[in-house]
């Protein structure tokens, strides 16, 4: 939401990196009006010696609805694949927020969790919302039967597009400890694709 491993993401909370440049396959809006499941574009690229991933969809929720899913991660973060739980500090500052994620890791490794500051920007003239996820890695004490992520950076997006919206994600992180390349490859890009297979199950029953 990174990784390079499921946590990526991000995300989620999240997830998940600066925003760069990639060239990607642009989304066809043909036959929305007949299917609510959208292509998930999941890509990744390396840039100053890190794997960041990159993926959009189209999606019928709002932005608001985005948003309030976010803000309320801590009480139900089912979404997020692999997430157990998410715990949101300085609730007085709705636009910005320290958040760490417990991700549930794959055995034999050890769980990881990410801790990182939130920032929220709407656009109401546009109706674009922008989430800014930037590393918070020292603001929490570390826990002693996880490995915390670091370098955690990440940019949520949603925009009109024809009658639906438009969510992406880019992000990065390290992961950290002894994971193999190629598996935490694998798996961000799976645990990212099943993160937006969520996303879209919620799009159906909103």
């Amino acid at each position: 939401m990174k990784l390079i491993y499921a946590a990526r993401l991000y995300l989620c909370c999240l997830i998940l990196c600066a925003a760069v440049a990639v060239n990607s396959p642009s989304l066809s809006a043909a036959n929305t009006a007949e299917s609510n499941k959208q292509e998930i574009e999941v890509s990744t690229y390396e840039a100053d010696g890190a794997t960041h991933v990159v993926v959009k969809t189209l999606v019928q929720f709002s932005p608001q609805y985005f948003l309030a899913l976010m803000s309320h991660s801590n009480e139900n973060c089912s979404w997020i694949d692999k997430c157990v739980s998410v715990t949101i500090f300085d609730n007085k500052h709705a636009a910005k927020r320290v958040i760490q994620t417990h991700i549930n890791a794959p055995w034999p490794f050890k769980d990881r969790d990410m801790v990182v500051t939130s920032r929220s920007e709407y656009d109401e003239t546009s109706n674009t919302l922008t989430i800014f996820i930037e590393d918070a890695s020292n603001n929490i004490p570390h826990h002693p039967n996880r490995i915390r992520m670091t370098n955690v950076y990440g940019q949520w997006q949603m925009k009109p597009y024809n009658a639906l919206f438009e969510l992406s994600y880019t992000g990065t992180a390290s992961p950290n400890g002894n994971i193999p390349q190629s598996f935490a490859l694998r798996f961000l890009k799976e645990s990212t694709q099943q993160t937006f297979e969520n996303l879209q199950a919620l799009d159906q029953k909103n």
